[in-house]
């Protein structure tokens, strides 16, 4: 499959788990770090960034290469909109 002309493939159930596993493991560090540095985070910013994270393993798992061009940064910015924005407009019609 190609969006965009970036030739995506399918991910298998152990790309999603390597990304859940990465995704979890970055935060978990970001997390200790951020205890250890004494800085308050919202929950709001942490799942921001565990969701990036685990976009960011996944995306690479599926074929989007940063490296090969504006069109694979493009889609990959996509992605990561998608995956933040319809969450955060979801909360903004429920209240």
């Amino acid at each position: 499959m190609q969006i965009l002309g970036v030739t995506l493939r399918r991910p298998t159930f152990n790309d999603v788990t390597f990304a859940a596993a990465m995704g979890t493991a970055v935060f978990a560090v970001y997390e200790l770090a951020v205890m250890a540095l004494g800085v308050h985070e919202t929950t709001k910013g942490g799942l921001l960034f565990f969701v990036g994270t685990v976009w960011g393993a996944l995306s690479n798992r599926i074929g989007i290469d940063l490296a090969k061009g504006w069109r694979a940064k493009v889609l990959f910015l996509i992605g990561l909109g998608l995956l933040i924005m319809v969450p955060a407009v979801a909360v903004i019609f429920t209240r």
